[in-house]
Parts: C-alpha cells; sequence; structure tokens
C-alpha cells in the first residue's frame, strides 16, 4: 500500500497585492470587514463590539463586588436558543454502505451549543446518538463555533469530523480562542477520539470592540483522493481565513505519519475581494477542484472554479462558471430576505467530479440564486452547470427545479452527490406550493445524462415546514447555511433540519429515495432521533391488511395513520401502547382503494413513514 497522506486547504481570500486596483484601501477594509462581521455573527450570535460592551459591564460588576462573575454569567452568546439542529453534514462509508453519519450543530435545553453526532449502521433503520466530547478545554467558555464536516479516508476505516470552535479563557473577553478542530472515529462514528492540542487551525483573535489581530477561520469542506495518482488517500480540506484587513487562500498538508500540518501554501485568487463557501472535490487523476462564489467589487457576483493538478502545491487562476444574482449578496438584490434566513443568505455551492464509464472529464457545480445576471423574478431557484473537459470551460447554466415560471417562489440550500454509477442526485428546501414562500417541502431530482437534464422531480417530505419558524430557537440562524444528500448506486438519501413542528425545534430528517428515471415514491421517511424503528410492514403489496413489526427504544403510546400521496388523511390516526422492544399488529386497509399510500407512525419523539402500495 502506497503511504497515505492527509493534506489541508485554509481557504483563505487573496492578500493585499492581489485586491482589484480600483478599489481603495479603505475599501477594501470595508468590504473585508463586513465578510468578517457576518461570520463572527454566525458563529457567535453577537459581534466583537457587544463582547467589548459585555467586558466592560463585567468590570464593573468586579468594582462593585470585588470580584469577577463566574465564566457562565456570560453566557448570553447562546441563551437564547434552546433545541434547534441544524447546518448538516452527512456522510456514507465508502466501504460499507449501510454505515450513514449525520452531525450538526445543535443547542441544549440551557442554551449551550454542542455538535451532536448520529450513526446508523443498519441504511437508516435505526440510528444512534454516538458518544463524541467535544466541550471546550478547561477554563474556557465557547462563545460560538459550527460547520461540521465529515471525511472517510480512502479505505472506510477511520473517518474524521472537524468543527470550528470560538471560546474565551478565564472569563476573559480580551482575547478569542477560534479553531478548527478535529477527531476520529474507527467504528463508524460510534465513539470518537478527540485531542484538543491537535487543530486543522489555531488562531487567538484580539478584540477591542472590532478583531485587530489575528485570524478567524470559517467554512471548511473536505475530501478524500480515492484516485490512482501519486496521492491517493490523500485528504483535503477547504476553509476560509478572514482579518480585519485582509482574506486569504491557503493550502496546508499532512501525512498519517506527521506531527503537525506543514507551513500553509499561499494561492493566487487574482483580484477577487469577497468569497464564501468553497467546497473540493478529486478527480481520477488526483486533481483538486474547488468552487466557490466571490467578487472583485463586492457588487457583481460569480461562481468561480480553481483546479490544482499537483496535489495542492500551485493552484490556477480562477476561471468563472457563471455570473450569479445572489439574494443578499449580489449588489442589485443585496436587500432582497428568503423566509427563515435573515441576513445570512449566502448561498449553497458544491462541486462533484463525474464518475462511471465517460464521465470522468466531468465536473458539476450546483448553487442556488434570483437569476445569472439579474433578479429574473422568479424566487430563488437551483442553478447546475457542467464541464466536460475538467474544468476548462463551462456549460450555460439550467435551472433544475421543475416548478413554473413567473411565480416568486424559493428553492434553495441545495446539495449534490454522485454516485458510482455516475448518477447526480440533488436535493433542496423547496416552496413551489406557497407564494407567500413560507410553506416549505424537501425535494430531490436525478440526472442519467451528466447533467444536461434532470428527472423524478419530488418532494420526499410527508409533512411541510413553515419556514417564518425555522430561526425561533436559534437567533434567526434556521436551519443553516448547508444540508448534505449521499447516494449508493440505487438509493439516494437526502438528510436534512426539519421545522414541521413550528416551534424552532428543528429535528433531523432522512429518507430513502429510489433512484430512478421516474417518481417510484419515498421508501422511507425517518426522524433520526425518533427512537422507533418500523421493522416491516407485510404484505407490500396488501389487498386488505397490513402487519407491521415496531421496534421502540422505550414503552410509550404512538399513533399510526394512512395518507394518500396529496397528502389527504384515508386512515384516522389509531392509538397504540405498547411497550419497549419489537411488537407487531395488524391495520386494516380493506377500505383503501388500489394506490399508494404513506403509512404514518408517530411518537412524542418523533415520527417514521413508509410507502404503502394496496392493490385490489
Amino acid at each position: 500500500m502506497k503511504p497515505v497522506a492527509i493534506v489541508f486547504f485554509l481557504l483563505v481570500l487573496g492578500s493585499t497585492s492581489l485586491f482589484a486596483q480600483k478599489l481603495t484601501l479603505e475599501e477594501r477594509k470595508e468590504i473585508v470587514r463586513r465578510q468578517f462581521l457576518g461570520s463572527f455573527r454566525e458563529k457567535t450570535g453577537t459581534t466583537p463590539d457587544k463582547l467589548s460592551e459585555a467586558r466592560v459591564f463585567r468590570d464593573k460588576a468586579a468594582d462593585i463586588k470585588g470580584e469577577a462573575p463566574a465564566p457562565q454569567a456570560w453566557e448570553m452568546v447562546v441563551s437564547k436558543v434552546t433545541s434547534a439542529e441544524s447546518e448538516l453534514h452527512a456522510i456514507i462509508n465508502p466501504a460499507d454502505t449501510n454505515n450513514i453519519v449525520v452531525g450538526a450543530m445543535g443547542y441544549t435545553s440551557t442554551g449551550t451549543l454542542a455538535f451532536p453526532i448520529y450513526y446508523t449502521k443498519e441504511f437508516g433503520k435505526s440510528w444512534k446518538k454516538a458518544t463524541f466530547t467535544d466541550q471546550p478545554v478547561s477554563g474556557s467558555l465557547r462563545l460560538g463555533g459550527g460547520d461540521p464536516m465529515f471525511c472517510y479516508d480512502l479505505n472506510g476505516s477511520l473517518l474524521y469530523v472537524t468543527w470550528i470552535d470560538l471560546t474565551i479563557r478565564n472569563g476573559s473577553f480580551d482575547s478569542i480562542y477560534a479553531n478548527i478542530y478535529f477527531a476520529t472515529s474507527t467504528n463508524g462514528g460510534q465513539n470518537w477520539k478527540s485531542s484538543r492540542t491537535q487543530t486543522f487551525v489555531s488562531s487567538v483573535l484580539t478584540n477591542d470592540g472590532g478583531i485587530q489581530g489575528g485570524l478567524f477561520p470559517d467554512k471548511q469542506w473536505l475530501a478524500c483522493d480515492r484516485s490512482n495518482s501519486a496521492n491517493r488517500g490523500t485528504i483535503y480540506g477547504t476553509f476560509l481565513f478572514f482579518s480585519d484587513i485582509d482574506i486569504r487562500l491557503n493550502v496546508t498538508k499532512k501525512s498519517p505519519t506527521d506531527t503537525a500540518f506543514s507551513e500553509p501554501i499561499k494561492v493566487d485568487l487574482g483580484g477577487i475581494v469577497a468569497m464564501q463557501i468553497a467546497t473540493i472535490d478529486i478527480d481520477d487523476r488526483g486533481h483538486l477542484h474547488i468552487t466557490f462564489h466571490g467578487s472583485e467589487d463586492n457588487d457583481v457576483f460569480n461562481i468561480y472554479h480553481v483546479v490544482s493538478t499537483d496535489g495542492g502545491n500551485t493552484f490556477s487562476q480562477p476561471k468563472i462558471i457563471s455570473r450569479a444574482e445572489l439574494a443578499g449578496t449580489s449588489g442589485s438584490s443585496a436587500d432582497y430576505v428568503i423566509p427563515g434566513f435573515a441576513d445570512r443568505q449566502v448561498p449553497s455551492i458544491q462541486v462533484a467530479c463525474g464518475k462511471g464509464e465517460g464521465r470522468n472529464t466531468e465536473l458539476y457545480c450546483v448553487w442556488d440564486g434570483l437569476g445569472i445576471s439579474e433578479n429574473l423574478g422568479n424566487g430563488s431557484d437551483v442553478y447546475f452547470s457542467r464541464s466536460t473537459n475538467r474544468g476548462d470551460s463551462w456549460s450555460e447554466p439550467i435551472i433544475v427545479n421543475g416548478d413554473p415560471r413567473g411565480f416568486e417562489v424559493h428553492q434553495y440550500r441545495s446539495t449534490m452527490t454522485v454516485n458510482d454509477r455516475g448518477i447526480i442526485s440533488i436535493g433542496w428546501y423547496d416552496g413551489r406550493t406557497n407564494e407567500e414562500n413560507t410553506v416549505v417541502d424537501y425535494y430531490t431530482a436525478f440526472s442519467f445524462d451528466g447533467g444536461k437534464t434532470f428527472v423524478a422531480e419530488q418532494a420526499v417530505t410527508t409533512a411541510q415546514m413553515d419556514f417564518t419558524t425555522v430561526g425561533l430557537r436559534n437567533g434567526e440562524f434556521g436551519v443553516g447555511e448547508y444540508m448534505q444528500i449521499v447516494s449508493t448506486p440505487h438509493t439516494a438519501i437526502p438528510i436534512w433540519s426539519d421545522g414541521r413542528k413550528g416551534s424552532g425545534d428543528l429535528d433531523i430528517y432522512a429518507a430513502l429515495v429510489p433512484i430512478a428515471g421516474q417518481v417510484l415514491g419515498v421508501k422511507s421517511i425517518s426522524n433520526v432521533e425518533a427512537g422507533i424503528s418500523l421493522e416491516s410492514v407485510q404484505p407490500n403489496p396488501a389487498s386488505d391488511h397490513l402487519k407491521l413489526t415496531i421496534s421502540l427504544s422505550k414503552a410509550e403510546e404512538l399513533s399510526v395513520s394512512i395518507i394518500d400521496m396529496l397528502g389527504a388523511s384515508r386512515l384516522a390516526p389509531k392509538k397504540y401502547e405498547l411497550p419497549s422492544g419489537l411488537s407487531t399488529f395488524e391495520l386494516s386497509c380493506a377500505d383503501l382503494p388500489s394506490g399508494s399510500y404513506i403509512l404514518r407512525i408517530t411518537t412524542q419523539e418523533g415520527s417514521v413513514s413508509r410507502v404503502v402500495t394496496v392493490v385490489k
């Protein structure tokens, strides 16, 4: 076996000499300042000047009482949130597709930020919470953080997770410690090993009401080189690096035998002065492909692509994939607000490399926007562009979602995966059923021709969400800035943050969607934390009755109902009191006409659904 190396990118946007000449120094600093404050506010729920006010209040309190309050007295950064799990990432084990792992930004009942991890080793039949310790080092108080991200190694035996942590120490707001930590699991995400001395990046920010020293890390993304190149097995990552006057892009490397990451390698981004969310994938030659949105004047924004052909040592100049009109970002749409996203309306952008016979030179990029060069008046749509020559040129973007034009409804937070058969699966939030843009489903679609067309578009949710409520418990952060869809050769598994309760309590849902050229229905939808597993439904198809076998983690009451594909109730909810463990009972479907239906089982903890077919 060849040595396996780990290479990590510091996605850090251009140095002083890289900024467009038409911008003055003060204009450049103001652009960077706004980007920094946006990312800082997203991670902490506040701004540096507010932290300084808290420091002054603390000092005055100390004068009065003769001592400083305990650190927990300053948990105001996250105290306004309670139970919401958002900004999800997920991964499927390349060696065992029954093993799927999901991570989130979560808020406990006391309002503190945590990073829960859930895993299944049964292809979603049941989910368990991992034993993952993510608390700050002793003497530290967490101000914020986020951006969970996973990557499996080449053999699917070692799983990495990274997350951002912002802390203060000993109750002092004078310095803010900004780190991206990592942990590893050798048993499919069940147990984790982490060291607070091991970081992807470590920085200390000096706070005097506006960060004046240090670098602020943001938006890391990971990928493993599974090609037969000299860098086979290398793990790459991207992330942003802000200071109060600068944004840069760097690369660093680390092999499993190294004790530390290498010195960063700076990447030249030309005249780009504004940038966010960079994602990475690796092609069959081991070439690194990174896409992101950026601008040379903070007015006109483009989707960019850069490539490295030498293992991350050097990169091409940024190439424009397409211009993009972005809600809340492009100058002409800076005031455009999509319900549920407050002031963090950065688009979801993702790159993926083609796979399968005849697809190895193809690249795909997906993002959401209001248009290409202007707001088209159709709301936010999911855009897709493809390259057939490894990124040398890109196609005119197409719109993936197929809802009628002329209605200002939104599709957003798109995510993409490509399976080993070369089939592209895309998932997104979709508000097409409501012109108020408040009622939302989660949708999927597939492409069997390398992204020329998309088919089998369908909602995979069995209940809709009111997106005006998704930020009620996490400071209007809502569902976060990205989700993730994963896939096997024949099944797509979208995983999303779900707000159907309407209280701001966001649960994690997953669905098993057959990959086919026509809508076959959703095999199963489950709440990741429901504590319920629908072991079997027999027979299916059925004529007069269904025999259900259910497993519960604890004794409780559940409700069983059947709805049709239009959402209408066809069987009134029936209540059952069941013990923990396995239970079997029958449900009559004799009065139902032939067709497909959704069987829904609900407990106080969540729900699970299964598509059933009745044949007379």
